[in-house]
């Protein structure tokens, strides 16, 4: 559109230049799209490719092939005066965990930085719609005759409406598997050794299936995990769990209703005994890391955990290092 290939802007006032602004274009960086799942449930829409540009906030644009029947775009047609487009796009603004999580965002960038309130859908400015996340996006939808909206009400425009709101699902996951794997690059070239290297650290390849049930990755410390080798955080376990990844207590916190459904989904566990023996396995615990996997084992007994194997391994692998 017209602001995307804006370059300048001069403000004269009695031929007397007032104010002049100006910007550059970053090259956008293509991300890797193999093994998504591309295309919506009724094969209308495709999303072809993703580019990045970085600027003070983060800006995401997928471009999408439109294939719709030739009944469908004659009752689009009809009902907007206008035939879908072959080819659209659609956009997501957001900003790094860091710039804005503070919460000191500019009253000038307020509307565009959404976080922690949901952001807007927006038709060339906000609907009324949120999108669920903490991010704007952005696509050539069809609003309502009021146009406060996008319509999902008429059946032809909200099917057309609706599949452009599920490949911006598909974008959002293919936004969070690329900062994944960015992070994993940086920490291979940094590292140069894979110094958690008894578990498994890449996601296997991703299946088209729904974007909810692919294999999920997830960064924990210092390394990249499929969301499966994470586990839910225990409190009481805190004190003395390094060295098996777990989900940090601020993003449980905050992403808690994710987890819960991951949970029910089985895509990620909770901390169990097992993964008790695998730390002290793993290395020997200081005084104090002792003393509350000692109150650990003392609340988890006098709960009903009796189990007298369990109670054997236990001992066999307690090292304290002194």
């Amino acid at each position: 559109g017209f602001t995307g290939n804006l370059r300048e802007i001069s403000v004269y006032f009695n031929n007397t230049l007032m104010v002049q602004l100006s910007k550059e274009m970053q090259k956008p960086r293509s991300m890797n799209l193999s093994g998504f799942d591309v295309f919506t449930p009724q094969k209308l829409v495709k999303l072809t490719s993703v580019d990045a540009i970085n600027v003070q906030l983060r800006m995401i644009s997928g471009n999408l092939d439109v294939g719709v029947d030739e009944k469908f775009s004659t009752e689009m047609e009809r009902i907007t005066k206008k035939k879908p487009p072959k080819e659209t796009n659609i956009q997501m603004i957001f900003t790094e965990f860091g710039n804005s999580f503070e919460g000191n965002t500019s009253q000038i960038f307020k509307d565009l930085l959404p976080y922690p309130e949901q952001g807007k859908i927006y038709i060339g400015f906000p609907t009324h719609q949120t999108t669920g996340c903490c991010f704007n996006f952005a696509a050539r939808v069809i609003p309502t005759v009021v146009r406060e909206s996008i319509d999902l009400v008429e059946k032809t425009l909200a099917i057309y409406n609706e599949v452009l709101l599920r490949i911006a699902g598909t974008l959002c996951r293919i936004v969070y598997e690329d900062e994944m794997s960015q992070i994993k690059q940086i920490y291979n070239e940094t590292s140069g050794v894979d110094n958690e290297s008894d578990d498994e650290n890449t996601s296997k390849p991703v299946n088209g299936l729904k974007v909810e049930q692919t294999k999920i990755i997830y960064f924990v410390k210092k390394w990249v995990y499929p969301i499966s080798s994470v586990f839910i955080p225990n409190p009481r376990m805190a004190g003395f769990i390094k060295k098996v990844p777990v989900v940090s207590d601020m993003i449980y916190e905050r992403c808690g209703t994710f987890f819960i459904k991951a949970f029910a989904m089985k895509l990620i566990k909770k901390l169990t005994f097992q993964e008790v023996i695998r730390e002290l396995k793993s290395r020997r615990l200081c005084e104090d890391e002792i003393i509350e996997l000692l109150e650990w084992w003392i609340f988890n007994r006098s709960n009903g955990n009796n189990n007298n194997l369990e109670k054997s391994e236990f001992m066999q692998y307690v090292m304290i290092r002194i």
